[in-house]
């Protein structure tokens, strides 16, 4: 075993010596049929740093012909050994194939690293998905992987969540491999903001360096209202590094947001007048619906108070219209038809529109009233004669 491991460790020099044909056509396939079948034991890291040396010169047409069918059964193997190799070396093994191939038959087995129960094959997943992610496409990336790193920013290792966020950092740089602005607000965003508060300093510290180099392609107005704010705690964190990291990020936030400030105009306030803004709320309460009953009811409410106003308007001008006069007594006034009262009448009693009602309140009129006046005193009170509302219907 301990020579295997020896044999194996310097294949890779000693390839280099053997003629290219030869090497590419005999060694390599037999390279490759060893580390699928077992035949490498624990020496499959340096068997396929000897395939990648020896493939490395090869064509698109004979890689895609030789080496890519052995990749993908090799990616598609449960042996933890042998997968932690294959994504010690997938930059190197995917560079030759298409991107059709990878996406279709090595992402799905390559995705599944991300839960494994093993820690390490855990973090060499995340690590891998920088050689990935350029090979899967945006649609890919941006609808699965991406989501595959947030998850991992959740780990139970520490070390994992770290690495998670400079991945993420790196593919979400301006310069990225399309991460979308989308991706980058709705899916990055809450996962940094929920690092900044990890109990381990350095994913505190890699979630305000990701921040910093995510913060141009964020909207400086959620950079203002979201990130800034939970970013400020952490200038005073008790770690050093996580400070430097904090006062850097802020920085470049803040000069961000000063731009978007000077782009924006003196004021966005609406000139109109009072009446205007009223009725323009009123207009869209009717036209969402959910206040139209409040409307209907301030209508109402409105309509009843300008009823009542007309109707007393109008009885305060009839009563004036109406009243009587002072002048002497048996004097007619001008030809409104409405007697004159006797001078010992301070002002008109208050008389009712009904016929035969007594008005209990004789003091406020004097008791001497002629005998042809409508209004004649009894017992009980002020009553009405028949003819009490002649002269009125004759001034009518």
């Amino acid at each position: 075993s301990h020579e295997r491991a020896e044999f194996f460790a310097g294949l890779g020099a000693a390839a280099a010596e053997f003629p290219r044909v030869f090497a590419q056509r005999k060694m390599l396939p037999e390279l490759l049929t060893l580390v699928e079948f077992g035949g490498a034991d624990n020496g499959h890291s340096a068997v396929l740093a000897s395939v990648v040396q020896i493939a490395r010169d090869m064509d698109e047409t004979e890689y895609s012909t030789v080496v890519a069918p052995a990749v993908v059964r090799l990616f598609a193997s449960t042996d933890r050994a042998l997968r932690f190799a294959l994504l010690e070396h997938a930059t190197a093994l995917l560079h030759g194939m298409h991107d059709d191939v990878v996406v279709a038959s090595v992402y799905p087995a390559f995705a599944t690293g991300f839960g494994d129960a093993a820690p390490a094959i855990r973090e060499a997943t995340v690590k891998a998905a920088l050689s990935m992610a350029p090979r899967v496409g945006s649609k890919t990336l941006n609808s699965d992987l991406i989501k595959h790193l947030v998850r991992a920013v959740a780990d139970a290792e520490p070390g994992i969540r770290t690495n998670s966020l400079i991945c993420i950092g790196k593919l979400c740089a301006k310069n990225g491999p399309g991460v979308t602005d989308t991706s980058l607000r709705y899916i990055v965003c809450p996962a940094l903001l929920h690092a900044l508060r990890d109990v381990f300093p350095p994913v505190r510290a890699a979630a305000l360096a990701v921040s910093g180099a995510c913060a141009m392609r964020w909207d400086a107005v959620d950079v203002a209202r979201r990130v800034v704010p939970a970013i400020s705690p952490l200038l005073v964190d008790g770690e050093r590094p996580v400070r430097v990291a904090a006062a850097k990020a802020i920085h470049v936030m803040v000069a961000h947001i000063e731009g978007h400030a000077r782009e924006m105009p003196e004021t966005v306030a609406k000139k109109m007048d009072k009446v205007g803004a009223q009725a323009e709320a009123v207009a869209d309460l009717a036209a969402n619906g959910w206040g139209g009953w409040a409307v209907s009811s301030l209508s109402s409410t409105i309509s009843g108070a300008i009823s009542l106003a007309s109707s007393v308007s109008q009885s305060g001008a009839r009563s004036e219209s109406a009243g009587v006069r002072s002048e002497p007594a048996g004097v007619r006034s001008e030809p409104s038809g409405i007697r004159s009262e006797p001078s010992g009448l301070s002002e008109p009693p208050q008389v009712s529109q009904r016929p035969s009602t007594t008005i209990n309140s004789p003091t406020a009129v004097s008791t001497s009233i002629p005998s042809n006046a409508a209004v004649s005193q009894s017992a009980g009170g002020w009553e009405f004669n028949d003819d009490w509302g002649e002269d009125a219907a004759d001034a009518w």
